[in-house]
């Protein structure tokens, strides 16, 4: 686990996490380790690659961490995301979002088949649970992480770091790009954010992705026009209405497998970490690849 995520918030989980797993009889021996920095939490992961399920507890990107490091040391059990961080999207499907709900999901055993997005560029190879983008959204996360890192911000409302990253980020030029599914071009064109989803949400639970399915071997890309700053914001603010998915000029394709071709290099978010920069981006889709613990809304 992450105690730092969500300003903090993974640490005040602790001890009702605790209280709760001492409190209930589970069919599993639990283990809370949290961790003192990225290369740690990699390396409790490592550590623990023979157990039964590894839980991350913390934002999407803990969850994105521990998923890459554990099915690179080839792990063969099932996962589990309790969400303390930010955005949580993750965990809004899989409805672990409290130490009460994920306790009851392994007391009803309950876990879901998992589609996984794998994204190539660059040389890399990595695993993506909820979505990845590139354009102002990704460039968002990048500034977003800066104010983070003082903490002389940390008093302020996540809200207005938000939208004084949306701002900065607006400024700059949308990408150019070409959309492949196999060899046909699907979308070609100028887009100010570019995201690949495999679940409904992003940004903190705003449902931009009205098919999002984990399980349904797909994943959507939605590709909304250039955007100013004002226009950004009300897209956030618009997200899920049928304004969003009918008037906004945003474009939906879902697809198994892609290659999305831009006119220059640009940084990739993927589940709220910044993984990297590329101009060509190929995936594919693995349906069912992982179990996901998950409770019955």
């Amino acid at each position: 686990m992450n105690p730092s995520s969500g300003r903090g918030k993974g640490k005040k989980i602790i001890p009702s996490l605790i209280r709760f797993i001492e409190k209930q009889k589970l069919p599993y021996e639990l283990k809370v380790l949290p961790s003192q920095s990225l290369e740690h939490l990699l390396q409790l992961t490592r550590e623990n690659q023979n157990a039964d399920i590894l839980i991350a507890v913390g934002g999407d990107s803990t969850f994105y961490f521990v998923l890459n490091e554990a099915l690179k040391h080839g792990f063969a059990g099932k996962f589990g995301f309790l969400g303390a961080g930010t955005s949580n999207d993750i965990a809004r499907v899989t409805n672990t979002l409290t130490p009460s709900q994920m306790i009851q999901a392994l007391l009803y055993d309950s876990f879901i088949p998992y589609d996984l997005i794998e994204l190539s560029f660059s040389g890399n190879s990595v695993f993506v649970a909820g979505q990845w983008n590139v354009g102002l959204g990704a460039k968002v996360n990048q500034l977003a992480s800066r104010y983070y890192a003082k903490e002389k911000f940390w008093h302020l409302p996540e809200t207005l770091w938000g939208i004084s990253a949306i701002y900065k980020a607006s400024q700059e030029n949308p990408l150019q790009g070409r959309l492949f599914q196999g060899q046909n071009v699907i979308w070609e064109g100028e887009s100010s954010i570019c995201l690949c989803s495999n679940i409904p949400y992003w940004a903190g639970g705003k449902q931009f992705n009205p098919v999002g399915n984990p399980n349904d071997g797909l994943a959507e890309f939605i590709i909304m026009p250039k955007l100013s700053f004002l226009a950004a914001i009300y897209r956030m603010l618009k997200a899920g209405s049928n304004w969003y998915f009918q008037k906004s000029k945003t474009r939906f394709f879902s697809v198994d497998s892609f290659t999305l071709q831009l006119n220059q290099e640009t940084i990739i978010q993927a589940d709220g970490e910044i993984i990297g920069k590329a101009k060509n981006i190929q995936g594919k889709i693995h349906r069912c690849k992982i179990q996901l613990l998950a409770l019955s809304k």
